[in-house]
């Protein structure tokens, strides 16, 4: 397994990889994306998968994650929650996977036994 994510040194492998599946979330999904960035455990990577929303899922989530490299946005045509998620877990590199439904939230210490 490698050490660093894309072979960069400057972006080494997260511990927890977060998988959040949304499909027409628009008015919840970015109260799970502030819950993953109140972690206290920073060395994360989150995937939001977005399973062909027809509402104003991607842009909440592409305004709620603007600048911050661990959070990346995947759009998938619409195949059901268990493809989005198996889409974003295939997605990450992290030593532990965490799937987050796009309406809950984690506590901040969720993940400091990691």
């Amino acid at each position: 397994m490698p050490k660093y994510r894309f072979n960069n040194p400057l972006l080494p492998l997260p511990m927890v990889d977060v998988v959040i599946p949304a499909y027409n979330y628009a008015d919840k999904v970015g109260r799970a994306i502030k819950s993953v960035k109140e972690q206290k455990l920073s060395n994360f990577a989150c995937y939001i998968v977005d399973d062909g929303s027809t509402d104003n899922t991607a842009k909440i989530v592409q305004d709620e994650i603007k600048g911050d490299p661990r959070f990346h946005y995947i759009y998938q045509p619409n195949a059901g929650v268990a493809e989005a998620r198996n889409k974003g877990v295939f997605s990450g590199v992290g030593k532990y996977v965490c799937c987050l439904d796009a309406d809950d939230a984690i506590s901040r210490s969720s993940w400091s036994l990691c």
